[in-house]
């Protein structure tokens, strides 16, 4: 990583009540949970009260980012520190959120290209 601007990791692990079978969490399922339109897509979040749960905390951290470049407000996350690809930092969002790290370290490399 070149510069001095931190870089924040997430994993969106929160599976929905909706057809969890086949949906769980897949892309995209983060937009109406980042901007408090659970209701609108009830098809994909159920519009449950664990799905406005995360997306209190999901909206309340990215308008943070936004506006300080950060991040973190105390006791909405666990703390969150910046990705480095020494320490693999990463927010796993679910129901109860959580910091992994290097959780994926060994698929990285397994598809990391030959050199």
């Amino acid at each position: 990583m070149e510069g001095n601007t931190p870089l924040y990791v997430y994993f969106m692990a929160w599976k929905s009540s909706v057809d969890s079978t086949s949906k769980g969490s897949f892309h995209g399922l983060d937009i109406p949970l980042t901007f408090k339109t659970v209701d609108l897509r009830a098809d994909w979040t159920g519009n449950s009260k664990e799905a406005w749960k995360l997306s209190d905390k999901m909206s309340s951290v990215w308008l943070n980012f936004v506006k300080t470049g950060d991040p973190n407000i105390e006791g909405v996350l666990p703390k969150w520190e910046p990705y480095t690809a020494e320490i693999d930092t990463t927010m796993y969002f679910d129901n109860q959120c959580r910091i992994v790290r290097n959780h994926d370290r060994e698929l990285i490399h397994f598809i990391k290209p030959i050199e």
